[in-house]
C-alpha cells in the first residue's frame, strides 16, 4: 500500500497495480473536479447572499435615517427607529462574518478515496463567536459645496433611497439604474459631475468595467465603489482604475458624508498640485 498525502487535502489509497492507479486517478479526477465546482458554487452563492442581504439592509437603514432626520431626538419614535438602524448594522456584520468564515475555511476539506469506492470526506468550518466591535467615531460636520454626484445602482429601491439620503445631506444627485445610460450621459457631459458612486455588482456592466470606461473620458473624476460585499481589488487595480474608495452597504449617513467629503477634498488637493506642477 502507498499513500499520496497532500497536506491532508486529498488522500488517495492505492495498491501496487499501475492499472488500478490509472483507474483510481481517473475516477478521483472526476470527483475532485466536482468538489472544486461545488466550492466555487459556494463562493458565488456566498457573495450573492451577502450582496442581496446588504442591499435589503441598505433600504431599511437609509429610510430609517431619513425618518430620524425629521424627528426630534428626544421623541420616542426617534429612539425606536435608531434601534432599527443599530439592528441592521449588527445584522450586516453578522452575515458578513458568517459567510466570510465559510469562505475562509473552505480549504479545510478532507477527501479520501480507495479503489472501487467513492470519495468520502468532511468539511470543517470553525465559527468565531467573537464579533468585532468598532468604537464609534467622533462625528465631524460635513458641509456640501453644491457638488453634483453621479449615482449608479441597478437595484432601483436602493438607488431611490440612497439618492434621497444624499439629497438630504445637501448634494445634487443624478441617478441611474442602467450603467450604460449613465456612461452615455457622462460621455456627453464629462464636466457635469464632481464624483461618481458606482455599485460593483451590476449584470449589464459591473463596477470595474464601468470604472474603466469612465476613466477613458474623465480621468480625474473621483470614483467610489459601493457594494454589499466589498470586492477584492489588488493595489494595482485600484491605481489603474482610479478608485478613490469603497462604500460598504449598509452605510450610516455620517460615514457616507465623511467619505464623500474626504474623497472630494483629496481630489481637489491633487488637482491643485497638478496645476501647480504644471
Amino acid at each position: 500500500m502507498s499513500d499520496i498525502n497532500n497536506e491532508k487535502r486529498n488522500v488517495l489509497v492505492v495498491d501496487g497495480n499501475p492499472d488500478n492507479l490509472i483507474t483510481l486517478l481517473t475516477q478521483n479526477g472526476y470527483e475532485v473536479c466536482q468538489a472544486n465546482t461545488k466550492k466555487k458554487a459556494i463562493d458565488t452563492l456566498s457573495d450573492d447572499i451577502i450582496h442581496d442581504f446588504n442591499n435589503i439592509l441598505t433600504i431599511i437603514n437609509t429610510c430609517s435615517q431619513l425618518v430620524m432626520a425629521d424627528i426630534s431626538q428626544d421623541h420616542d419614535t426617534y429612539i425606536h427607529i435608531k434601534k432599527i438602524v443599530k439592528a441592521s448594522e449588527r445584522a450586516s456584520k453578522l452575515v458578513n462574518q458568517l459567510l466570510g468564515t465559510i469562505k475562509q475555511n473552505k480549504e479545510i476539506i478532507h477527501l479520501e478515496s480507495k479503489p472501487h469506492q467513492k470519495i468520502t470526506g468532511d468539511i470543517s468550518c470553525p465559527m468565531n463567536t467573537n464579533i468585532e466591535q468598532h468604537p464609534s467615531r467622533k462625528q465631524t460636520p460635513v458641509i456640501p459645496e453644491n457638488e453634483h454626484i453621479l449615482l449608479i445602482d441597478d437595484e432601483k429601491d436602493v438607488l431611490y433611497t440612497v439618492k434621497l439620503l444624499l439629497e438630504h445631506i445637501g448634494y445634487k444627485v443624478t441617478a441611474f439604474d442602467k450603467p450604460v445610460e449613465a456612461f452615455n450621459l457622462l460621455k456627453n457631459n464629462p464636466e457635469s459631475f464632481d464624483i461618481a458612486i458606482i455599485d460593483f455588482c451590476m449584470p449589464e456592466m459591473n463596477g470595474k468595467q464601468l470604472a474603466k470606461q469612465i476613466k477613458k473620458i474623465r480621468n480625474d473624476l473621483p470614483l467610489l465603489i459601493s457594494s454589499g460585499n466589498k470586492p477584492n481589488f489588488s493595489e494595482n487595480e485600484i491605481n489603474e482604475l482610479g478608485i478613490s474608495g469603497f462604500l460598504e452597504k449598509p452605510f450610516l449617513k455620517k460615514d457616507l458624508s465623511e467619505t464623500i467629503r474626504q474623497t472630494l477634498s483629496a481630489s481637489i488637493k491633487k488637482n491643485n498640485l497638478d496645476v501647480a506642477n504644471g
